[in-house]
């Protein structure tokens, strides 16, 4: 096997995961602010405020989180994207870049992209 096909495998096994995940998860993202006096939607206010206004969430606060997604959001919400819909893209572009140091430590771990990339799935 080349060394070009070598590293061309596991990034196209990367990317297959990440548009399965991307396509499971764009349907299901919150477009809409948070109204709900249910239990388990109010971190999802929450962060929705938070992200948008630069404020500390929870008691202790997520700084790194906090910080990086407040600058993205307002990076977003320059090019248009409704302050409601940025804060659900910080998640997943965080949860995105979680995913894909996983796999790259699993492919370094086991030498099997294939087996990385549905793991990741």
């Amino acid at each position: 096997m080349t060394h070009r096909t070598h590293i061309q495998r596991p990034l196209l096994l990367w990317l297959g995961a990440l548009v399965i995940l991307l396509l499971c998860y764009v349907p299901l993202m919150q477009v809409i602010p948070n109204g709900s006096e249910h239990y388990f939607m109010i971190d999802v206010g929450e962060t929705q405020i938070v992200l948008n206004e630069w404020g500390t969430l929870h008691a202790t606060g997520y700084p790194l989180y906090v910080m990086t997604g407040a600058g993205a959001v307002g990076l977003m919400r320059a090019f248009g994207v409704p302050p409601v819909i940025a804060p659900a893209v910080v998640s997943l572009l965080w949860g995105l870049l979680a995913l894909t140091l996983m796999f790259g430590l699993m492919v370094k771990l086991t030498e099997r992209a294939l087996a990385s990339a549905l793991v990741v799935v």
